[in-house]
């Protein structure tokens, strides 16, 4: 993953302690706003999203439509020129849990 994407890291408890991780599972969690589209996000794997407020809402190739809110986000830097933004996100589980949806 290069400068320009987001990675959204599921807080603690978002997954079963059973759940293996597959690689559509890590492609979903990557995502990079769409050029000229000011809210709109694609993931590694092709999913739609759109920022709302506080959250991503699920739109294309998903399941079901969701909101999942961001907790907070930070910015790590590879080097001086590359960096990744990070997201912590609760899980649609989660989501449930808070009756967000």
């Amino acid at each position: 993953i290069s400068s320009g994407w987001t990675l959204c890291v599921p807080c603690i408890g978002s997954f079963n302690k059973k759940h293996v991780y597959s690689l559509e599972d890590i492609e979903t969690h990557a995502v990079q706003r769409e050029p000229e589209s000011g809210k709109k996000f694609r993931t590694y794997n092709n999913k739609c999203l759109s920022m709302v407020s506080k959250g991503f809402k699920t739109l294309e190739n998903f399941d079901e439509e969701r909101i999942i809110k961001i907790l907070f986000e930070e910015t790590f830097f590879v080097d001086e020129l590359r960096h990744i933004q990070v997201s912590m996100v609760l899980s649609c589980r989660e989501l449930q849990r808070y009756a967000i949806l």
